[in-house]
């Protein structure tokens, strides 16, 4: 073999599939959060009267204001990957 034959890089090529794999999740994710938010819009009107302003004890507070945000994030995350990567799967077999 000799060095003018060329190969491909099978490091660029998991590189292209990663970013493509990376925007489906994104956009599955924000679509679950835009469901998530639509579903619970009652639940999130009242949730921030009561967040704003902070009450004491303001750990009390954090504490709700974390487990408020963490669901907003981590569960659209969760489930728009798994939608996501099921759908790649379907698309690619």
């Amino acid at each position: 073999m000799t060095d003018e034959e060329e190969w491909t890089d099978p490091v660029l090529e998991s590189r292209e599939v990663d970013r493509t794999r990376l925007a489906v999740r994104l956009a599955c994710s924000f679509a679950t959060l835009l469901v998530l938010v639509v579903l619970t819009r009652g639940f999130l009107a009242e949730a921030t009267a009561a967040l704003w302003p902070p009450t004491e004890p303001t750990t009390q507070w954090l504490t709700l204001v974390s487990l408020h945000a963490f669901a907003y994030v981590l569960v659209p995350l969760l489930v728009g990957s798994f939608v996501a990567d099921v759908a790649l799967e379907r698309v690619r077999a």
